[in-house]
């Protein structure tokens, strides 16, 4: 290519950067504030195709600075943590992401929370089971858009494609599953969060479900029930014909079920599973 780039400086917030055309001598620093080094890729084409078109640096510049692209490569710190959301989701991207991310957080721990799409793009799954699973220590597979499709089965059609099968988990909550990558991450961490950018829903059956919580407070009980077969992972209880499988995590009980028609999503701290069945006999009738 006639122009290239130099002297690539990363800043907090972007990259500032030479870029070079030795067949007309041209020369002239930029400035993005975008982080993810395929920005600048992105950035150079279209310095290259304004220079053809005889705009002047000076607007280039002003244009470049305003470029932000919600849900592409934000970056957040905290308590020694790296949090970054990017919407990647195919096999170039997934590459040109870890790329960036290897290039400037070397030698730190990558877990990453994400999923494919159900109905379409078959192919992605195995896309991120290969280079997601090589470019992190650790995966939680999740929602992403399943449709008419289960997640679960999605999640398990990716965890295939993933070497090794003890560096993954199924989080079929998006949310819990981002708690949990965080929770399991340590300072230095990098935590990627894919596919979804900032979408705030789930495509579900052609409909697009806020990924809200049915947040329940219920008075403590005492009265035990025996039902359920419990483990250190997750219980199924049986009541009242219907079957809820309930996670636990460190001292936090986590369920779904739908019952009448209704999503409920519980998330419950500091009780014992024996009122945790209490609350849920109160609900299913």
């Amino acid at each position: 290519a006639d122009y290239y780039i130099q002297d690539i400086k990363r800043k907090e917030n972007g990259f500032l950067f030479l870029v070079k055309n030795d067949k007309i001598g041209y020369s002239n620093k930029f400035e993005i504030k975008m982080q993810g080094r395929f920005n600048l890729e992105n950035a150079l084409a279209a310095i290259a195709v304004s220079k053809m078109l005889n705009i002047d640096d000076e607007s280039i510049q002003k244009g470049l600075l305003k470029i932000k692209v919600p849900g592409r490569m934000m970056v957040y710190e905290k308590n020694g943590r790296t949090v970054i959301i990017d919407y990647a989701h195919n096999a170039l991207s997934f590459k040109k992401l870890y790329e960036s991310i290897k290039l400037d957080y070397p030698n730190r721990k990558i877990i990453s929370v994400g999923g494919a799409v159900g109905g379409k793009a078959f192919n992605r799954r195995e896309d991120f089971g290969k280079i997601v699973g090589k470019n992190s220590d650790y995966i939680y597979l999740t929602t992403d858009d399943p449709q008419f499709e289960k997640v679960r089965d999605i999640c398990n059609e990716i965890g295939r494609y993933i070497n090794d099968k003890t560096k993954y988990k199924i989080i079929i909550n998006r949310k819990k599953a981002i708690i949990s990558a965080i929770k399991k991450s340590e300072k230095g961490d990098v935590i990627v969060l894919l596919s979804k950018g900032t979408d705030n829903y789930q495509r579900i059956k052609n409909k697009e479900e806020d990924n809200k919580e049915i947040n329940i407070n219920f008075s403590r009980k005492n009265k035990p029930f025996r039902d359920y077969h419990f483990d250190d992972v997750a219980f199924y209880s049986i009541i009242n014909d219907t079957k809820i499988k309930i996670f636990k995590y460190e001292d936090i009980y986590f369920t779904e079920f739908i019952y009448n028609g209704v999503n409920f999503d519980i998330e419950l701290q500091n009780v014992d599973k024996e009122e945790l069945v209490v609350l849920l006999k109160s609900i299913i009738k």
